[in-house]
């Protein structure tokens, strides 16, 4: 090899290890929540995971600093929370559906906890859908749109 050949390789070497690879594979955030038992939690490390949630068993799912939830689809919420206890905390949570009535986050059942959490949606930040005793604290929501960042239908004793 010339001298030029090696300085070559040995700079796009340095290159490629200097570019963050994000390594999250799609579906991967669902799986490890399946597997949580009642009432566990997931922590999860910072990075961008796209893909669409569904929560329905009592657990707790905690975001690090730069946590990153993301979805585009025009069918689904990027969370979806169903039954009972389920907590998310200190994450971002991204929505870019522009379907009629989307929201980022969906909740029904009781007794969730909303906390800590930054939410960007083109629609509805979050939808409360015969959802009661919810609480909801240090939610800050950003819309694209003219929605209402927290929707109630059939909502009662619910917590801002």
């Amino acid at each position: 090899m010339t001298r030029w050949s090696l300085l070559f390789s040995g700079m796009l070497l340095l290159v490629s290890l200097a570019i963050p690879v994000n390594t999250l594979a799609a579906g991967s955030l669902q799986k490890q929540i399946d597997a949580i038992p009642s009432g566990g939690t997931l922590v999860l490390d910072a990075g961008v995971y796209k893909e669409s949630l569904i929560l329905t068993k009592p657990m707790t799912i905690e975001g690090s600093a730069g946590t990153i939830i993301s979805s585009c689809t025009e069918e689904d919420p990027v969370i979806t929370i169903n039954g009972e206890k389920v907590t998310i905390k200190n994450l971002q949570v991204e929505s870019c559906s522009e379907a009629e009535g989307a929201a980022a986050i969906v909740v029904k059942g009781k007794e969730h906890t909303l906390e800590n959490l930054s939410i960007t949606a083109v629609q509805f930040g979050i939808k409360l859908d015969e959802a009661m005793a919810t609480t909801i604290s240090q939610v800050e929501i950003n819309g694209q749109g003219n929605k209402n960042g927290i929707d109630l239908w059939k909502a009662s004793d619910n917590l801002y």
